[in-house]
């Protein structure tokens, strides 16, 4: 339990029209100067054309709600689970938390509410993900290895004797060595949460108050623990939070070597943007997918002209039409090529 009362604030928001207008609050926390900045000028447009498309309320908050904590023992993570809390956001029948660190693609991204029942916690399972088998024992085992392997190159000029250890286990032994018991044999990534403030304020509150440190992983594991154990989770697409980095592991393992990510940062481009194009929200979380997201393009029509040499002049030739319109041209033109 904590040893201290908390004391609770209600922060402003970055966006200066934040008043609701709608029965969906879209949260996130982005503090300090430097990230404020990288929110606003690499994130913040995509997210305002999602609210737009989705009748949605933007809320930024840049100061923590919770100022009484020790944020040396219990980061600002956990305060995800004070948004439904707040006075301002109680009304609303939706508030959906994202983690500032999330690049969504507003051009695709459906509303994430949906189909998830308001008395339920949308989340995305992220268990496949883990549990796939592998030649690494499984997938999330390839990642470890991945990135154990880039620790070690990025740490290869500091003295350490410290072996590193990559082992075969399940998610239910990854909840009991980190205290979580009885262990839950899923696993969701926390930096989607979509919840109702009348069935989840109290709930998430009294979760927050139960936790004094970090457990391990910041907040994630506990609080996907929890969630999953009080069973009240429905599982979203999972392209609502696709993690960058278990991302480039499975699809792009070559990233995690730094020598040949420096030597070709236009194929490192490429790929951040296609994992973009393929997800709705793209998780880069960690310090060394953050630099990622001045690379990705959120302007270009598709994915092939960031990829394709001399798109222009290939493109020319190249009708984008619907299906009736395609059957009309075969009918009354020649020179006319349709392959599928």
């Amino acid at each position: 339990m904590v040893a201290h009362p908390p004391v609770f604030i209600e922060p402003p928001s970055l966006e200066p029209d934040a008043i609701q207008k709608s029965r969906t609050a879209l949260v996130t926390m982005a503090i300090g100067t430097d990230y404020q900045t990288a929110f606003q000028r690499w994130y913040l447009p995509g997210w305002r054309s999602y609210c737009e498309r989705h009748c949605f309320d933007l809320y930024v908050i840049d100061q923590p709600v919770d100022q009484s904590v020790d944020l040396s023992r219990k980061s600002l993570h956990w305060q995800k689970l004070l948004m439904p809390s707040l006075p301002r956001l109680r009304d609303y029948d939706r508030v959906v938390w994202v983690d500032a660190d999330i690049v969504i693609n507003s051009r695709i991204a459906p509303d994430l509410t949906a189909g998830v029942p308001p008395e339920r916690i949308g989340v995305v399972d992220a268990t496949p993900g883990m549990v796939a088998p592998d030649d690494t024992f499984n997938q999330y085992g390839r990642f470890l290895l991945l990135n154990a392997l880039l620790m070690t190159f990025k740490n290869a000029s500091r003295a350490d004797d410290h072996r590193t250890l990559v082992a075969d286990m399940t998610v239910e032994d990854m909840y009991r060595l980190k205290g979580l018991t009885p262990p839950v044999d899923k696993y969701v990534n926390t930096g989607v949460i979509v919840c109702s403030p009348r069935h989840h304020a109290e709930y998430l509150l009294d979760m927050y108050m139960r936790y004094d440190a970090d457990i391990w992983d910041f907040e994630n594991s506990a609080v996907s623990w929890e969630l999953l154990s009080a069973g009240i989770v429905d599982f979203i697409d999972p392209r609502f939070n696709v993690v960058w980095a278990w991302e480039a592991a499975l699809h792009y393992p070559f990233v995690h070597d730094l020598d040949f990510y420096n030597a070709n940062t236009d194929l490192v481009r490429m790929c951040v943007n296609t994992a973009y194009r393929n997800a709705f929200f793209l998780h880069l979380a960690g310090s060394m997918a953050k630099v990622l997201a001045p690379a990705i393009d959120r302007e270009a029509d598709t994915i092939a002209e960031l990829v394709i040499g001399d798109y222009e002049r290939r493109r020319a030739s190249i009708d984008m039409v619907s299906c009736a319109e395609g059957e009309a041209m075969i009918r009354n033109s020649t020179g006319v090529r349709w392959p599928f």
